[in-house]
């Protein structure tokens, strides 16, 4: 916007002497008043700037975990932690040391020992002792199943989980990858392994 002020080259000169000023502002509107009073008002339009918000860092997982009964039906696993590991559970029992329950892979091993936890004392601390070690986040369902896990730094983990029902468990060790966010993992019903002789 250009604005034209006439400046006078000295005191009471005619108006063919007078000399003109053109300043350039960009953008923006103004209001000059006369020449004669020292002052000037300028105007701002107003505007409305939106900011949207930063991209959450962090995500929340929602765990939804149930399983399969005899007549099919799913049932909700209340009141059972799960636990996002840093690495899978066969390979966190291996790398302890750990010998499996004769007959057993050492993931059955550990629902074994979660079972019957006087009959292999020395199986089941120690499985959890090293599982301990690679929790990095927990959380415990409540009577619909659910569990919610809050600030998880995005990564690959392993969702790992365990719950007894009746004469037998069920077991989960699945690789999950967490973004920021929300994130919602939807266990499929997990079938519960029958332990058919207990001696």
């Amino acid at each position: 916007m250009a604005i034209n002020i006439d400046v006078a080259s000295k005191r009471g000169a005619t108006p063919a002497n007078r000399e003109t000023v053109t300043t350039n502002i960009p953008g923006e509107q103004m209001a000059v008043n006369s020449p004669s009073i020292d002052s000037q008002s300028v105007t701002v339009p107003g505007s409305q700037t939106s900011i949207p918000a930063p991209p959450p860092e962090k995500g929340t997982v929602r765990i939804d975990a149930k399983i399969a009964t005899d007549t099919g039906a799913p049932q909700a696993v209340r009141n059972e932690k799960f636990y996002l590991l840093d690495k899978d559970v066969e390979t966190v029992l291996s790398e302890a040391g750990l010998q499996p329950i004769e007959g057993q892979t050492l993931t059955n091993s550990l629902g074994l020992s979660i079972l019957y936890p006087d009959r292999y004392a020395d199986f089941h601390r120690n499985a959890l002792r090293a599982i301990n070690n690679h929790i990095k986040y927990s959380g415990t369902t409540d009577t619909a199943g659910t569990a919610q896990l809050k600030n998880v730094n995005p990564d690959s983990y392993y969702l790992f989980g365990v719950t007894r029902k009746g004469n037998g468990f069920a077991i989960w060790s699945s690789p999950v990858s967490i973004i920021p966010g929300q994130n919602a993992l939807n266990l499929s019903p997990q079938p519960v392994t029958q332990i058919q002789n207990s001696g």
